[in-house]
């Protein structure tokens, strides 16, 4: 609060203040600034918040530790940069965004640099390691043991703590990788991996593989939801016109306009609503979500529960694969014999006038 009070009086700021940062608009830059604590660590710990803790120690001590770790093994390995940017794009183009953390990604590929591995040359272009990335990711037993980057340090053998464990020099707990990914998600990027692999091994002069492997199947999706973009942006756009009306408090709409995204929000509430039945994934058009049912019995189910949750939101939604013919035998059953039903009277005169209208 000391700080929104200073920021407004000396700089005439639009400032709104949040629990643990102050989003501030000067000449038309939105910025968000937060305060460093080093006692919170021990603070959240004390009172029991474990999880907060993490949080933090991730966001302030990990996520700078690993820049410069990444940074210096760019400068030792050229190739690597242009490696991880291919590795991330690729996973990105499956819409796995927001579940497999672009940090685990880039120590996957940093994995491929370093003397561990059974192959204990180095390479030299960034396909030839974008190859080992994808060979990498889809060999490790990451049920059995965590993933070192570094063999030079000798760890004693443990038992992975997560999914995805992936051991960094700076850091042996992995704390990118403690929320997300789960076994599903983790098993299906795998799988992934393992298919493009196998497409690029055969013939790696050429170039029909670069397509192939970035392309998004629908067949691996069960349900496809496209959202209407004028109503999911409508309440951005009400947030904006009042800001421009110039009120003297505009912090609670400012903190709303650089918080709030509408899209991110059906995706959370689909995420968290219907976790036990699906997976969800939101690709780069925005306005398309599409669904892994947990069970293929379930794909109705899952896109009817998608329509009730989206709303109005939604312009379109379409069943990709349906279940064998066999598990929806009594269903097929049920509607033909509805359709064979004679209709009565009553029923033919307002199909007419529907029809007629």
């Amino acid at each position: 609060m000391d700080l929104t009070r200073t920021l407004r009086k000396r700089y005439a700021a639009v400032c709104t203040a949040s629990k643990d940062h102050v989003i501030v608009v000067v000449l038309g830059f939105l910025f968000k600034v937060s305060l460093f604590y080093p006692k919170v660590f021990s603070l959240c710990r004390a009172v029991g918040n474990q999880a907060r803790a993490d949080v933090l120690e991730r966001w302030y001590c990990m996520t700078p530790q690993h820049a410069r770790y990444i940074k210096n093994l760019t400068d030792r390995h050229p190739a690597a940069a242009l490696t991880m940017r291919i590795f991330k794009r690729f996973a990105a183009s499956h819409f796995f965004e927001g579940y497999i953390p672009e940090e685990a990604l880039e120590l996957v590929v940093a994995s491929v640099f370093t003397r561990g591995g059974t192959l204990s040359s180095i390479p030299a272009s960034p396909f030839a390691a974008f190859l080992r990335a994808l060979h990498r990711m889809s060999s490790h037993p990451w049920d059995k043991e965590p993933l070192q980057i570094d063999s030079s340090v000798p760890l004693p053998p443990a038992t992975p703590r997560h999914p995805m464990h992936i051991t960094a020099p700076y850091s042996y707990s992995s704390l990118f990788t403690q929320m997300t990914p789960d076994k599903g998600m983790l098993l299906r990027f795998v799988t992934l991996c393992r298919r493009a692999y196998a497409s690029i091994l055969p013939c790696p002069a050429s170039l029909s593989w670069s397509t192939d492997i970035f392309r998004l199947h629908l067949s691996d999706y069960d349900v496809m939801v496209r959202l209407r973009p004028e109503v999911v942006s409508r309440r951005a756009e009400e947030t904006m016109n009042v800001y421009a009306k110039g009120w003297t408090d505009r912090g609670p709409f400012v903190h709303q306009l650089a918080t709030y995204e509408p899209r991110k929000e059906i995706l959370r509430l689909l995420r968290t609503q219907m976790r036990e039945r699906a997976m969800f994934f939101q690709g780069s058009d925005k306005n398309c979500i599409l669904a892994v049912a947990m069970r293929s019995l379930d794909v109705g189910a899952v896109a009817e529960h998608m329509h009730e949750i989206c709303g109005s939101a939604v312009s379109l939604i379409r069943v990709l694969n349906c279940p064998p013919p066999e598990t929806g035998r009594e269903e097929t059953k049920k509607v033909v014999s509805k359709a064979k039903r004679r209709r009565t009277p009553e029923e033919g005169v307002k199909l007419k006038k529907r029809i007629t209208s």
